[in-house]
């Protein structure tokens, strides 16, 4: 089997892991109270001819985890009509314009540079980049996007902290309280980043099979993304990468297997942890210090200190370690 061969089997592979995450998302978003929609839908009017930063994000969130007439293009089209800006509702435009999803208005590139300012050293805003420049056919800019992060030591999607400013807003104007802190985050994981995670894939994977400097790049930032990745997605993500990049040469061989063992050590913890942790498993609320674990660390170190004050036995988790212990 050529290395064209194994990427593809990978990227069949990955692609429908990512699948299966999305369905996840799809099939906890189903579990939504009928409280909790119905609260959603009467509130979005009023979120939608807000003024307030933090009513167009969130109502942008909601919008695009219903089925309901005012869709989440409505609300970042009223950000932009209005100039509103923060963290996450810049992360919420840079999506949707580098995905051509919003059009109106909509300077994918200006919008990058403002959310990069705000976050100089999260290498997000470089993948952001990146895929904007591809999609627009510069294939050297986006180049230069990628090799220019890799010393950077931070890879956020900002899932969490997006949780975070959700689950104030929502308590703030009186969503249902029973399961807050699950739905917040509900909210938060609609708009993960996994149309980028997918493109950065087939990026790395289409150039690398070209290009050595495409190659050292991807290998680059796909080892950013493993060691400072802060959700087990952007791990994998960057764990991919490598291999693919890996994969194109012979020698490389045993550096790829040394990957897809870390790989498959990565997904095997998570089962392992999962099994353990009720509300990684349903949809309930993980108690307060598991999201603080997370927003102050990664969501890898969470689970493992959950795990802890579970049964006083943790899961080890080491970056680039294979040894599993229950």
């Amino acid at each position: 089997m050529n290395s064209g061969q194994r990427n593809r089997i990978k990227h069949l592979v990955f692609g429908l892991f990512l699948a299966t995450i999305c369905h996840s998302i799809v099939l906890a978003q189903s579990q939504f109270a009928e409280a909790e929609i119905e609260f959603a839908e009467k509130w979005l009017p009023q979120a939608l001819n807000s003024e307030s930063i933090d009513d167009v994000m969130v109502g942008a969130l909601i919008a695009e985890s219903h089925d309901f007439s005012l869709n989440s293009y409505l609300f970042y089209a009223r950000a932009l009509e209005l100039g509103l800006s923060s963290n996450d509702l810049l992360h919420g435009l840079v999506a949707h314009c580098s995905e051509a999803r919003l059009t109106h208005n909509c300077d994918g590139l200006a919008i990058i540079a403002e959310f990069r300012a705000l976050n100089p050293d999260n290498a997000l805003t470089a993948a952001y980049a990146a895929f904007y420049h591809m999609e627009n056919g510069d294939g050297a800019k986006a180049l230069a996007e990628l090799t220019a992060a890799l010393n950077i030591k931070s890879f956020d999607d900002r899932q969490i902290s997006r949780s975070f400013s959700v689950r104030i807003k929502l308590r703030e104007i009186g969503y249902p309280q029973n399961r807050l802190i699950f739905v917040s985050t509900l909210y938060s994981m609609d708009n993960m980043p996994a149309g980028l995670y997918q493109a950065l894939i087939n990026i790395c994977n289409e150039q690398g099979l070209e290009s050595q400097d495409w190659r050292g790049a991807g290998i680059g930032f796909g080892n950013l993304m493993e060691d400072f990745g802060n959700t087990f997605i952007a791990v994998r993500v960057g764990q991919v990468i490598q291999s693919y990049m890996y994969g194109f040469s012979e020698s490389d061989a045993l550096v790829m297997q040394s990957v897809d063992r870390r790989r498959a050590y990565t997904h095997r913890w998570r089962e392992l942890a999962a099994e353990r942790l009720d509300f990684v498993r349903t949809p309930i609320d993980a108690p307060e210090i598991f999201y603080d674990d997370w927003l102050n660390h990664n969501e890898m170190y969470a689970m493992n200190q959950a795990l802890g004050r579970l049964d006083g036995k943790r899961v080890r988790y080491v970056m680039k370690s294979f040894s599993i212990q229950i």
